[in-house]
């Protein structure tokens, strides 16, 4: 399962969110599906920290300081990242 959000500029990004990490250190991402099984460890998505970026993640070194995992279902009941909003 996957969520579509939405950037609320004028840019009409958007993103497919198929997991959200919250790390001890307060950043959230929120990660696409890997493209292929060999780069399943990399994955492209939205990051919120010091600023709010897109672009690869390295999943490994994510997971070692990650708080609260959300995929599948429990992405619903996930507040979309500042500037954007779900798609319903």
């Amino acid at each position: 399962m996957t969520r579509e959000m939405n950037r609320l500029d004028h840019c009409k990004t958007s993103i497919h969110v198929n997991q959200h990490i919250i790390t001890q250190h307060g950043w959230e991402y929120y990660l696409e599906k890997p493209e292929d099984q060999e780069s399943r460890n990399y994955r492209f998505g939205l990051v919120m920290g010091v600023a709010t970026e897109m672009g690869m993640v390295d999943v490994n070194e994510v997971l070692p300081h990650a708080v609260s995992i959300a995929v599948g279902d429990e992405l619903n009941e996930l507040m979309p990242a500042e500037g954007w909003e779900w798609s319903e």
